[in-house]
């Protein structure tokens, strides 16, 4: 019987592991909300004031 002693990498990359095979990355799902809550608050607050915000640049 033989032990198995070593890390053999990772299963084979496959079109449809590269498409389905996802894991949620905590920390920057955290960062991407609370930078589009930054961005949003600062739009309105900009609008509020009175200053012409472009759709397009919300749309960038």
């Amino acid at each position: 019987m033989t032990r198995p002693t070593a890390y053999h990498g990772p299963p084979e990359l496959t079109v449809s592991r590269m498409l389905t095979d996802r894991h949620l990355d905590a920390a920057l799902l955290a960062a991407g909300i609370a930078l589009t809550a930054a961005y949003t608050a600062a739009v309105i607050t900009a609008r509020r004031r009175g200053t012409q915000w472009p759709w397009r640049r919300n749309v960038a």
